[in-house]
């Protein structure tokens, strides 16, 4: 893939990690990343699962992440997710104060 894309598995709900979600800087990036025959369509659960990353990684998606109206279930289903994808000791604890965050905003309990 040319440029600085991310590769990271996705989880659907309830299910071990089953897709890859592609960020990649421009469409090309990803049609040259992808082999279209094997493509699945991008449903709720990987939308959210690249958004809540974005959002733990760069905080610039809140807008994003509320619009998705995420329910308590949902954050807390991919939580341990998220969690696991950065090396940084400090990465779990960020997740889980932006989680909190996100879930105040939305009236969850969480």
């Amino acid at each position: 893939m040319s440029g600085s894309g991310l590769v990271f598995n996705l989880i659907e709900s309830g299910k071990e990690p089953s897709g890859t979600c592609v960020v990649a800087k421009s469409f090309a990036d990803v049609v040259e990343a992808v082999d279209i025959s094997r493509c699945e369509d991008l449903n709720r659960s990987n939308l959210l699962c690249a958004k809540l990353f974005a959002l733990c990684d760069r905080g610039i998606d809140i807008g994003d992440c509320i619009a998705l109206l995420p329910t308590a279930t949902e954050l807390a289903t991919l939580l341990p997710w998220l969690e696991q994808q950065d090396a940084d000791p400090g990465w779990p604890a960020h997740v889980r104060l932006t989680l909190t965050d996100l879930g105040n905003r939305l009236d969850h309990v969480f």
